[in-house]
Formats: structure tokens, sequence, C-alpha cells
């Protein structure tokens, strides 16, 4: 041949090893519940209303009663790897069903546990059936520089046969040889992953060992519908639940023609900084029509081939995230806002039943140790000029008088008797009451900022007042260790006994007595509830 001339030559074939199988079923489908999932769908593609799967150790064999296959559809339909044909139906021809297998390679998901599977399968009362067993593969005829055994030379037995009277069109596969690495295979994984991936329903049922496989349900105390179109990547449609109990494992499921694609997700959200474990309430399926590959032809696939995913750089995909990103940080915004409220409720209501329990204690501790003394009570270290003990007349509201100082004798200037401390107290709702040392107080709950002090006594005031500062962590804490009486009764009681003495030693002389003598009292509780309760 001259020299710049060019002679063709027999065209080019591909050659495929028969260790595609591999890359296709052992690698994408290695999963038993993944792998049988995928068999499933052939059968929802079908137009089955009902399959079957019997697991046993050594086989698993996956019915449904869909249209069957017949020798054409067995040559040009299922022995076409990667083939769109079933795309190319718009809808089923019974149940109308978008079908949801699209890779043409699922039908190989079987010999990802197997080495050996046998498909029997019956259309217009004629029964076909092949095996392809992987023993038998691997002895066909080799090629290349490693003699690989090439998959298009290798022949699969294929049969015809006659099924019995009035049989129903479908298919059946059969497993055996079941792969070492599988291990134990479990019905309730199975059930679980069909549950969450596959779309079941009144049309669609799938009983695995005798158990119908059923959609999971969560108890929602809300639910979020989710419905808005993306320039990007289209219509976005399902609906957000907010469980009632935290999930084992919470997110949000997407699909694509009502079959699930890759895990649940909480897509951009930092879940691991969000208060209360929030996260773990939200669950929710969503479908994005966007994603579907015929949506437009040529264009570069949304959906990973495995199905475990999306492709995260694709433009829909990152539209599609970003929109879920924002709605999910509402969600989360609204859930924290909510524990929150309840939780300051709830601290509120434990602390103010501490008040008043605080409240009884520290007025049975003063009336034991401190006897009547006449119109008041000496308190200790506190001293007039002269070094008599201080005592405390008894207070009457602002713009009343004391006896013999008014207009009238005991009365105001409008002839209505002033209104005592104790009068206003005891009308006074949420609030504890107390008399210590002669001085009646009301004892309530603000909100003074966390770094203010737990409690505060404000003797100035008329009447006295007490506040319980519930702003302070130590409440908060208190309530998260269950010891909200004990931290309430040393708070009041320190504030107290700072206010009623001069020096340190004579304050923790004084709050160490009232807490020995609360403790008494609670002992005293638990042994009357106890005997309570036992007798």
């Amino acid at each position: 041949m001259k020299e710049g001339q060019e002679q063709s030559l027999k065209a080019l074939r591909f050659l495929v090893a028969t260790r595609i199988l591999d890359h296709i079923g052992v690698s994408m489908y290695s999963q038993y519940p993944k792998a049988i999932a995928e068999l499933v769908v052939n059968e929802y593609d079908a137009d089955a209303n009902y399959v079957t799967v019997d697991i046993k150790p050594s086989t698993v064999v996956i019915s449904g009663n869909g249209s069957g296959m017949d020798e054409k559809d067995v040559r040009e339909g299922y022995m076409f790897l990667g083939s769109a044909q079933k795309r190319a139906i718009k809808r089923t021809p019974i149940y109308h069903r978008l079908p949801i297998g699209d890779k043409g390679i699922g039908k190989l998901a079987g010999l990802g546990i197997a080495n050996r599977m046998e498909v029997r399968t019956i259309k217009d009362g004629t029964g076909y059936a092949f095996q392809i067993d992987r023993d038998h593969l691997e002895g066909c005829e080799r090629r290349g520089k490693l003699k690989e055994a090439v998959l298009d030379r290798a022949p699969i037995p294929f049969s015809r046969f006659s099924p019995p009277a009035g049989a129903a069109p479908g298919t059946t596969v059969i497993l055996t040889n079941i792969r070492r690495e599988v291990g134990h295979m479990e019905q309730e994984k199975v059930l679980a992953h069909l549950a969450r991936e596959i779309p079941l329903g009144p049309d669609f049922r799938v009983v695995v060992n005798g158990v119908v496989c059923r959609p999971t349900h969560v108890d929602a105390k809300r639910v979020v519908p989710v419905d808005f179109r993306d320039p990007v990547c289209g219509w976005v449609v399902g609906s957000i639940r907010i469980a009632k109990t935290r999930l084992a494992k919470g997110g949000v499921l997407t699909t694509v023609r009502g079959r699930v694609v890759g895990p649940p997700s909480y897509f951009g959200v930092n879940v691991s900084s969000l208060r209360h474990n929030v996260a773990s309430l939200v669950t929710g399926t969503v479908e994005v029509t966007g994603f579907d590959p015929e949506e437009s032809e040529g264009a570069a696939a949304v959906i990973k081939t495995d199905r475990e995913g999306f492709v995260e750089t694709h433009p829909k995909y990152r539209a599609y995230s970003e929109a879920m990103t924002k709605l999910l940080h509402e969600i989360f915004r609204e859930l924290e806002k909510e524990y929150d409220d309840k939780r300051e409720a709830d601290k509120k209501a434990k602390v103010d039943e501490a008040i008043k329990r605080a409240a009884e204690d520290l007025a049975a501790y003063d009336k034991l140790r401190r006897p009547p003394v006449g119109a008041g009570a000496g308190l200790p270290g506190r001293r007039d000029p002269n070094g008599i003990p201080l005592r405390h007349h008894k207070y009457l509201l602002p713009g009343t008088h004391r006896d013999g100082e008014s207009g009238n004798g005991d009365r105001p200037a409008n002839g209505k008797k002033p209104a005592t401390v104790e009068e206003v107290i005891e009308a006074t709702l949420g609030s504890g009451r107390l008399r210590f040392n002669d001085v009646p107080y009301i004892i309530r709950q603000d909100n003074l900022g966390e770094l203010r002090p737990e409690c505060q006594v404000r003797r100035e005031e008329h009447p006295a007042v007490i506040l319980v500062n519930i702003d302070h962590p130590a409440y908060g804490q208190a309530v998260e260790e269950r010891c909200v009486h004990v931290t309430v009764f040393r708070a009041i009681a320190g504030a107290l006994a700072a206010t009623e003495t001069d020096s340190s030693k004579d304050m923790y002389d004084y709050l160490d007595d009232m807490i020995r003598f609360q403790a008494g009292r609670m002992k005293e509780r638990k042994a009357a509830k106890e005997a309570g309760v036992t007798g």
C-alpha cells in the first residue's frame, strides 16, 4: 500500500468481558435489600399488582403477576443491557404507571448477591425459561491479553415450556448459590427497605415471607406542604412531616417517578448546630419531576447510575438543594422556638411550685427558731446604733396610715380600712407568701437577666419582695437535673441570710442552718409519701 493511502478494514465491535457483571451486579447491588428491591421494581414496571418475596438461607425467589415476557421480549429487551426501552413506554397499559426503572441494568441485580439467577416467565399462555450462571459464563470463549471470558460469546440456555392450563402471566426470578459475602438475610431489613423505596399502595402489594409490606407511617403533629416551582429544577411537590416523637433516622426523601433516590437528607443544613435535636423530628418525601431523565433527551443525568444519590454538581440538583435548605432552615427555626417556649413555660411552672414550697419551709423554719417576743422579733446581727436588736413593724401599703396617723383614727380620708400586706399577698396569684423575722414578703419570679444574681431581696418596697431571677442559668440546669425545689430554696435562703446578717460568718451559719432544716423537711415528706404508698 502506498504511503498516505487508507484501506478499510472490518468494522470494530465492542467486546464485553463477563467481569462487567461484577461491575453491574456485585459493585452496585451487593446489599441484599437493594438487590431484591430492584427485582421488585421490574414487576412494578410490568404492571404487576402482587409480588411475593421468599427468602431462605440459600435461595431467594421473587415472583410477580405482571405482564410476563415472550421470546422477543427476552431476546430484545431483557438481554439488551443498558437499554432505555422501558422509558419509551410513557404509561403502563393496565395501571398507567410511569416506569421507574431506566438504566436497563437492574435486571441483573440478582447477580449482586447470587452466582446463579434463573428466570421463568409466562405470557400469552407460553412459558420461557433461562439461566444466567456465573460459573458457566466463565467457561465461554476467551479473548485478549489476559484471556478473559467474553460475555457476548457466552451461550445462555433458553427454553420454552407449557405452563399449567389457565396459568396467569408473570415472571419469577430464582436466586441460588448465594454469595458468601451477603451473610444472613433478614426479613425485617428487606421489608423496611421496600417500604421506604417502593411506591406501595392498593394497586401494588408486596409480601415478604408471608408478611405484607406496608408503607411506613410517621405520626405527625404537623404537616408542612411542599409545592413550588423552581426555574431550574422544576416542580417540587410533597410534604414534610414533623413527628410527635424523635425518629431513629430523620431527613427528607427525594423521589423521581415515585421511587426513592438516595438516602434521607437535610441538604445543606448543619444539623449538629441545632438546639434540642429538632432535626430528628423532621421527615418527609418530595417528588422532583425535573430530575426525570426523559424530560430532556441527551441532557446530563441528575441521578447516579446506582440510584444511591444525585450528581450534586448538577445545576438542577444544586437549585433543588438550595431551595430545600432554605425551607428546612425555616422549619428548624420554628421548632427551636417551640421547644424554647415550652422549656421556658415548664421551667417557670416548676420554679413557681418550688417558690411556694420554699415559702412553706422558710415559714416553718422561722416559726421554729424564733419564739414570740411581743410585737416583733430580733434579727441575728441586726442592731441599732445603741446596740439594741432591731424589730420590725407591721407594714401597710403605700398611701395608707398606721393607727392614729390618719385623719379618721385608723382609716384614710376615703373612709376605707387600709389594706395590710397580708391581705395584698393573699390576693396575689402565682406567688409565694412568707413572713420571715416578722417581715411579710411576696416571692415572685422576674426576668432580671442571665448575669444578675439568682435571687434578690428588696426590703425597701412595700410590701417587701423576694425576686427569683428566672433568667439565671441555675434554674434551667435545675430543671434538667430535677432539683428545682432545692435550688430555689437555696437561692431564697441565701438572699435572706445576706439581708438579715452583718458578717459573712453569720450569713453562712444562718444559711447552713436553713439548708439543714429544709433537708430534714424533705426527708420527712419523702418518708410520709412512702408510708402513704405502702400503707
